[in-house]
């Protein structure tokens, strides 16, 4: 591999930076949570930025009441790679909206 100059790799890093500022907007974070049929495994993995700096990682399983067909997010504490068990934090969520509100996004 041939040494790089710097101004290569400044080119790099802005291209790198147009990415960054190209993420998706909320309504394409909701419209891809509320889509399973697009989703890439049966559980959607998230992530948000923790109140420590950190980023969270969690997957998304949406289950529907056949008799209203009302959608219930709920929100598992764990890795794409993690089995969800009993003892696995959960949190449901009201909507889509209320769980953007909170900070996950689409991984």
């Amino acid at each position: 591999m041939a040494n790089r100059s710097s101004r290569e790799i400044a080119a790099d890093l802005r291209a790198s930076l147009r990415v960054a500022k190209n993420a998706p907007s909320r309504e394409d974070e909701i419209a891809m949570m509320a889509q399973p049929s697009r989703w890439p495994h049966w559980r959607l993995p998230l992530k948000r930025r923790g109140e420590n700096g950190f980023t969270e990682l969690a997957v998304l399983i949406t289950s529907v009441e056949n008799k209203r067909e009302t959608v219930q997010p709920t929100v598992f504490l764990c890795s794409l790679y993690e089995s969800i068990t009993r003892e696995t934090t959960s949190v449901e969520y009201a909507s889509f909206d209320a769980l953007v509100d909170d900070g996950w996004r689409v991984d």
